[in-house]
């Protein structure tokens, strides 16, 4: 499907420009939830962790894809509140996943001699099939290669519906949702709503499932370094910059060098941190997680309604207020934060130093 070329000629022209920027502190109310008691817990251990099954269409066994899952492990090892991130395809049934998640069981949390609930378990289920080669057959390759000609003539609306059209009707292994999530995140860049073109990039190279060739991982990896920095997600930035340093070997001329070098530097500086957001689905939210404790909401443009944080010791809802800082403690765990609100709602997360 000449998808070496393709990526190889845009590489260049698409690549976005290397934004540092950082803004200063906000003065804000300081709202903390906070505890001297640091914990120590055991290793948690599974017991029980069937595959889930393979989800099936009317038609027989349904294509690969992924599902990413959050859930809480119980004190008494059980699993409970299963909540589904991401899923591709869009249209990938979870049911059967859940399902079995729900069967899961492990050995509990223990802390102080007593086992306690264990939330923000993070998953990715992939059903990758051995009998599916890693190339694109003509399904998805035809109608890639109409977005294709779509991008060629500039007619970047249509291409970024077609392409979103693909991804739910025209994939059937990992690879063509690998590379049907990195033509679309090449439409979004050039449609300059890195919003999107962030999402679909993330999707393309999820570290936990392989998808895309090296050559083309080496590609994308770029692309989401580069969309990375646009959206003020700087650690997340450098993540991706480590995985192409153990994917490839750089030149010592590689801009992304002297641009990781500086990027660590400000943020050894302690410097504030600016993500800036934008609410895809109403139903969803804004979810992030944080790289440090201590956050605040601003430049709202829109409505928010919500802020759900659920820690490893934690979860809590906490109603929207401007101007309100909130500090995560420690003792609570790894934390992932969703911020709820009207759909295209825009604003700015800012992370403090500790």
């Amino acid at each position: 499907m000449g998808s070496k070329s393709y990526f190889s000629r845009t590489i260049e022209s698409l690549m976005c420009a290397c934004l540092f920027i950082f803004c200063g502190n906000i003065l804000a109310q300081h709202d903390t939830y906070a505890t001297s008691t640091r914990y120590q817990f055991e290793q948690i251990v599974p017991v029980k962790i069937d595959t889930p099954p393979r989800p099936a269409t009317r038609f027989g066994p349904g294509p690969e894809g992924w599902v990413k899952v959050r859930f809480t492990i119980n004190a008494d090892g059980s699993t409970s509140n299963i909540d589904v991130l991401d899923v591709m395809p869009s249209g990938f049934s979870t049911d059967s996943t859940i399902k079995t998640i729900e069967t899961w069981t492990f050995e509990p949390a223990i802390i102080n001699g007593t086992a306690i609930d264990w939330h923000n378990n993070i998953v990715t289920v992939t059903f990758d099939l051995p009998e599916i080669p890693n190339i694109s057959g003509p399904q998805f390759t035809t109608p890639y290669n109409e977005v294709q000609k779509l991008i060629n003539e500039n007619r970047l609306d249509p291409a970024a519906r077609q392409a979103n059209e693909n991804l739910k009707t025209s994939t059937y292994s990992l690879h063509d949702i690998g590379l049907g999530n990195m033509q679309l995140g090449v439409v979004e860049m050039q449609r300059q709503d890195m919003h999107h073109a962030y999402r679909a990039i993330t999707r393309a190279t999820l570290p936990e499932v392989s998808q895309l060739t090296n050559e083309e991982l080496d590609i994308a990896l770029q692309y989401r370094f580069n969309i990375e920095i646009s959206l003020g997600r700087y650690f997340d930035a450098l993540e991706s910059y480590n995985r192409r340093l153990n994917l490839v070997t750089l030149d010592t001329n590689d801009i992304m060098h002297e641009q990781a070098e500086q990027l660590q530097l400000a943020l050894d500086q302690g410097l504030t941190l600016n993500s800036k957001a934008r609410i895809l689905e109403k139903d969803s939210g804004w979810f992030f997680i944080p790289s440090r404790r201590t956050f605040t909401i601003a430049d709202v443009k829109g409505k928010l309604d919500s802020i759900d944080v659920v820690c490893n010791m934690k979860i809590i809802s906490l109603e929207y207020q401007a101007n309100v800082e909130w500090a995560l403690p420690e003792t609570w765990g790894d934390c992932s934060v969703t911020v709820m609100g009207n759909r295209d709602t825009t604003f700015s997360f800012y992370e403090f130093q500790e």
